[in-house]
Order: C-alpha cells, then structure tokens, then sequence
C-alpha cells in the first residue's frame, strides 16, 4: 500500500489522497506543493509540483455611472478599464478596441483579458435619446439683476418630470 502525504508552500499537512483537489488548496497560494510518496517499507519518491497564481484583472467601463443616459447627442464613448498595452478587449459589439463609441441604446459589455489569459468581464446599460422636444426655460422677472436678488426659472410646458441642474426636480427653481 502506498501513502501519498500532501504539503503546501508553508510546509502545512493538505490531505493524504493520491489526488490533490483543487478544493484542497487556496488558489491564491501559489508556490511549490509537494507529495511525498511511501511505502510501509521505503521511502519511494518526493514529487514537487509549482502552482503558478496570476492576477485578474478587474474589469471596469466608464463613465462610472451603472445606467447612461443621453439626451441630444448621437454617441457616448464608453472605455474600458485597467487600460494597460499587454491587456486585450472583446466588445459586446465585436470591437476589440479600448473604447468604443455606443450610438445605440442597449447593454454593452466588454471583456478584459492579461497576458497570462486570465478575464474578468464590466456591463454598461446605455440609453440613448436623439429625439427630444425642445423646451424653452421661461423667466418671472427681470433677466438683468441685483448681486443677492433671486430669478425664478419654469419651463414653457408640463412635464412629469424635471430635472435641473442644480439637482431640483421641482418645475422651476429659484
């Protein structure tokens, strides 16, 4: 009967099956795992197997924002991320570039790949609105003011939602 004695990169008892899982050991310990090999009667073999652990990277898209939305314009450049020369991108779309230019609404994604082939893949949700009615901001009071007066900006119709730039969603701000 043989005996198959399993140690890690710091000398630590992993298992004693003549099959080493990858269950056994931490993925993220690479280094030299060695087997030693018995008999009852002799020492038979020591078998040193080196484990290699190299990074993924983590894919990333931006603009930061998880949903994009776009209104008045016919593109959005999304780009992906780490940008490093040694790395390759595989769109949604087949593009193989780092940044693509998205003139259609829908989920983008990109897959980003090391040297070593490891992967790691960002989703993007991207709407994108051409058509939009113009709206005309309408002033109550004078256009000309006082340091410290205050202009009461509206729209010219009714919306069921408004957003300013301040942040306000309220149909006019002050």
């Amino acid at each position: 009967a043989f005996e198959y004695l399993w140690y890690n990169t710091k000398k630590e008892f992993i298992n004693s099956n003549q099959v080493l899982q990858i269950d056994d050991i931490s993925l993220s310990d690479g280094g030299d795992y060695v087997c030693h090999i018995n008999s009852t009667e002799v020492d038979i073999d020591t078998v040193i197997f080196h484990i290699e652990v190299n990074p993924k990277p983590a894919a990333d898209i931006t603009p930061e924002e998880n949903e994009i939305l776009i209104c008045g314009t016919d593109l959005v450049e999304l780009e992906a991320f780490p940008n490093e020369s040694n790395y390759s991108y595989e769109w949604s779309n087949g593009e193989t570039s780092q940044a693509i230019n998205v003139t259609e609404s829908g989920e983008y994604w990109v897959e980003v790949t090391n040297e070593f082939g490891c992967s790691d893949t960002a989703r993007k949700q991207v709407y994108i609105y051409s058509e939009f009615e113009e709206v005309e901001i309408l002033t109550q009071g004078k256009n000309n003011f006082c340091k410290g007066d205050s202009l009461v900006l509206s729209s010219s119709s009714n919306y069921d939602e408004y957003f300013w730039n301040t942040g306000e969603t309220t149909s006019s701000i002050v």
